[in-house]
């Protein structure tokens, strides 16, 4: 798929690199007993074999895990290229999503009031379906509604979602070229490199709320915490970013259909969210439940199910 839309993407493998083997074998007694039990295959690489496989660390690293299967994409790029796909094919953006309208509820843009309505004893007294999808500028009407706002909120439906922002930066190198042939993740201070057209850095994960102060010092602290596993040289930073990773209480995603009956069997709105680090590689599997969902079909884990929050 990413030769035919045109992004890049990269199956080179990650080594998570370690400038101490203390901190090495205490992330290796972490790692086996995952490993095992999804079945990821890994090798620990002592110092010389890290430098062979990589030449770009520098030589104070003294071993790694590598794991042989992992893959990269830039996630920018790729959401560009979808968007422009998508609008190709004739799809609409209309904006971000302000608040969700339901039948039987009367709604103005400062507040929601339930409308209560005496009814019999039957089954579905809780039902609520969504009307409409409220934008700045339209209402959207149809069968089926789908929120997956990431970490952003929205009038008319309370997720257990808060933010926790991530620093990203992108380097050019003035004086060489920058050579990487595979993903870093440096293991002390968990900064994530990546080579894509310019070198792309990112890591940190500050709990904030949307729209709060950015902490300037962040930028320089991931090239600080980067030059002691590779030696940029002279740098010109290209681009430099904040994105919010949507996180849960339990760390794990929230998919499946919300505010129907008790099994939420008659509700018209879906919601995938929460994906925290993983948005871009949980994005097929989310996509393949959710379609499903839609056409009838109910596959989703009940781990992942918006019913463990009383949704």
């Amino acid at each position: 798929m990413s030769s035919k839309l045109g992004f890049v993407y990269k199956h080179s493998g990650l080594l998570e690199v370690y400038l101490t083997r203390k901190d090495l074998e205490h992330r290796l007694e972490q790692v086996k007993h995952l490993a095992s039990i999804l079945n990821i295959p890994y090798k620990v690489l002592a110092r010389d074999e890290v430098h062979t496989l990589e030449p770009a660390l520098n030589e104070v690293c003294e071993g790694a895990l590598f794991y042989p299967d992992d893959a990269f994409v830039n996630p920018r790029s790729v959401m560009k290229v979808l968007r422009d796909t998508l609008t190709a094919f004739g799809a609409v953006f209309l904006g971000n999503l302000e608040r969700i309208e339901y039948d039987g509820v009367a709604t103005t843009a400062a507040a929601t009031t339930a409308v209560v309505v005496a009814n019999d004893s039957s089954s579905n007294n809780n039902k609520m379906r969504v009307r409409s999808f409220k934008t700045a500028n339209a209402s959207v009407h149809a069968s089926t509604y789908i929120v997956c706002t990431g970490a952003y909120r929205v009038d008319g439906i309370d997720l257990p979602v808060v933010p926790a922002r991530g620093y990203m930066l992108e380097l050019r190198s003035k004086d060489k070229a920058l050579s990487m042939k595979h993903t870093i993740l440096c293991g002390e201070h968990r900064v994530a490199i990546s080579l894509h057209e310019y070198l792309r850095i990112t890591a940190i994960f500050e709990l904030c709320s949307v729209g709060s102060a950015i902490v300037e010092e962040n930028f320089a602290k991931l090239l600080e915490w980067s030059r002691k596993y590779i030696a940029f040289g002279d740098i010109a930073i290209v681009d430099r970013w904040t994105g919010y990773r949507p996180c849960t209480p339990d760390g794990l995603p929230i998919i499946g259909r919300v505010g129907g009956d008790y099994n939420n069997y008659n509700s018209n709105l879906i919601v995938a969210s929460g994906h925290c680090r993983l948005g871009i590689t949980l994005a097929p599997t989310t996509a393949r439940l959710v379609a499903e969902l839609v056409e009838g079909r109910d596959h989703i884990p009940d781990a992942l199910k918006p019913n463990r929050y009383g949704l």
